[in-house]
């Protein structure tokens, strides 16, 4: 013992340090242990973040193998459709058109009068949900790139029905992905009849209700109409900007062929009304 207390003494005396513990050794120890304190929170931190991103590719998956459930069905529903070449004399003729990953019904039935009409039934939304996303519709139809954002659509959905008070589910951000696209990409309230090729024209004039030449029924009123002649005077003008024309006040008659259509317009001016007309070729 005696032995070892000298060459204690000697390291002692070679370091000139007191022996431990001192001050500075305290103030050492406990920075130390801040430090294996801080390295133990990023290894927590890190096995967080793990766990929440196992859990995002969980949710994922699930959402990849509804959309192809989602897929099948459409696919299905489609398969089941009648024959577009149904005899005209039919009463009721149904069938649905996959627009934008959407089914979108059509249903041709007969009025208390006897004569035909063209339904269309798109995915719901309520109306309120619908006006709360015009503005949203009108950042997109500047910059369409924002319909492939699915943060930026989801959040301004969410948005959209909790002011107007509604509730939503899990198919609700694809219901309202149609609608942005649309009004954005397409040609709005008018879409699910240029898809519809049973629809040989279109005619379109004012808040009176579209109406269509279809198949062999002949000219049968629509369910769609405009509000005003407002929103008719913006589609013709994006036609007319899509082709390379130009309407205005001075200038107010578009007549071109596009995209295998024969589209016939006219602006409201002096308190008429405004005339759109869309033949397939």
């Amino acid at each position: 013992m005696k032995e070892e207390q000298e060459i204690i003494t000697r390291i002692l005396d070679i370091t000139k340090k007191s022996a431990y513990p001192t001050k500075e050794t305290t103030y050492l120890a406990t920075f130390l242990d801040a430090c294996f304190h801080i390295e133990e929170k990023k290894i927590l931190d890190k096995q967080r973040e793990e766990r929440l991103q196992q859990e995002l590719k969980r949710v994922q998956e699930q959402e990849r193998r509804r959309q192809q459930l989602e897929e099948q069905r459409l696919k299905s529903i489609e398969m089941a459709a009648p024959i577009p070449q149904a005899p005209a004399q039919l009463d009721k003729k149904e069938y649905v058109l996959n627009i934008y990953k959407n089914p979108v019904g059509i249903l041709v039935e007969k009025d208390q009068q006897g004569k035909h009409e063209y339904h269309v039934i798109e995915p719901h939304i309520p109306q309120r949900v619908l006006d709360q996303l015009e503005p949203i519709i009108k950042k997109a139809q500047e910059k369409p790139t924002l319909l492939d954002d699915e943060n930026f659509i989801e959040k301004n959905m969410i948005r959209a029905f909790e002011n107007a008070k509604e509730k939503y589910d899990a198919t609700t951000t694809r219901k309202v992905k149609y609608f942005l696209t649309r009004d954005t990409l397409g040609t709005g309230i008018i879409d699910p009849i240029i898809y519809d090729e049973n629809v040989r024209e279109i005619y379109i004039e004012g808040n009176k209700p579209i109406e269509v030449l279809y198949s062999n029924y002949g000219r049968i009123k629509t369910n769609i109409r405009y509000k005003d002649n407002e929103k008719i005077n913006q589609l013709i003008s994006r036609l007319a900007k899509e082709t390379n024309k130009v309407v205005n006040k001075d200038n107010p008659i578009l007549d071109v062929a596009f995209a295998g259509l024969k589209i016939e317009g006219t602006l409201s001016l002096g308190g008429t009304n405004s005339r759109l007309t869309i033949k397939r070729l």
